[in-house]
């Protein structure tokens, strides 16, 4: 069959619409805003996400008062399984996540005392995000 220009500039167009607009949901997929914190409708129960990525940690840093939370991890990293680890900012260990071996997302309550705390991935050091728990002020 052979083709006009008329029908060839066409079948052109839409190819590249067809691109750009699947590189624009990838790109804002893979690029978007950090999720905001979201609060239960406990109160004082309050939820922080870390999302790993190819290229590290969102956020890299976490600053809260003391209390219960949940730590949502999810593994966007494009690696089936992450090795992730809680220590103190003195490097004593303080609890071993589960490795997310084909897991998206990883949760669990968390109460910490006042202090700094990493949240690293073994396979690579740059990887990490600082959790900052201050103590609770008195209202």
């Amino acid at each position: 069959m052979l083709f006009t220009r008329r029908s060839t500039a066409v079948a052109v167009s839409v190819g590249l619409l067809s691109v750009v607009v699947f590189g624009y949901a990838m790109r804002a997929r893979t690029y978007g805003e950090p999720p905001p914190k979201l609060t239960s409708t406990v109160p004082g129960f309050e939820v922080e996400r870390l999302t790993f990525r190819e290229w590290g940690c969102e956020p890299s840093q976490i600053s809260r008062e003391a209390g219960p939370f949940v730590l949502v991890i999810q593994n966007q990293s494009g690696l089936e399984d992450i090795d992730l680890s809680l220590v103190e900012e003195s490097n004593n260990p303080r609890k071993k996540l589960p490795v997310t071996r084909n897991a998206l997302t990883w949760k669990e309550r968390l109460e910490l005392p006042p202090g700094t705390y990493l949240v690293k991935e073994a396979g690579h050091p740059e990887w990490q995000c600082r959790i900052t728990i201050s103590n609770r002020e008195s209202k």
